[in-house]
């Protein structure tokens, strides 16, 4: 299993549309894959937001979906300061350590 995260960040003019917007992608995603996402914020600021999606089994089909589902949730347009920033996790292996020495 895998884990998706979204950050991004959001000023006070676009909090509340974003906010409408973010919830309306969550559940279109779920609709589409079956996953849950969460929408945090970074502890110490107010204004980084991050949606948390896990677990994953295809990354590949889960952005796919988030992408199409971002034009019908009108998130691009709400949040007009700031950029999404994807990130995959996948579990710590055995094997992973011999690549840290490289």
């Amino acid at each position: 299993m895998s884990s998706l995260y979204v950050y991004y960040k959001v000023t006070a003019s676009d909090a509340g549309a974003v906010l409408i917007c973010t919830r309306t992608l969550l559940a279109r995603v779920a609709q589409l894959t079956g996953i849950d996402g969460r929408l945090l914020r970074r502890q110490e600021q107010v204004g980084t937001w991050m949606e948390v999606y896990d677990p994953v089994d295809d990354l590949d089909a889960l952005e796919h979906a988030i992408q199409a589902a971002l034009p019908e949730s009108g998130f691009s347009a709400a949040l007009t300061s700031g950029v999404r920033h994807s990130e995959r996790f996948v579990p710590l292996e055995p094997a992973d350590l011999a690549h840290l020495s490289q």
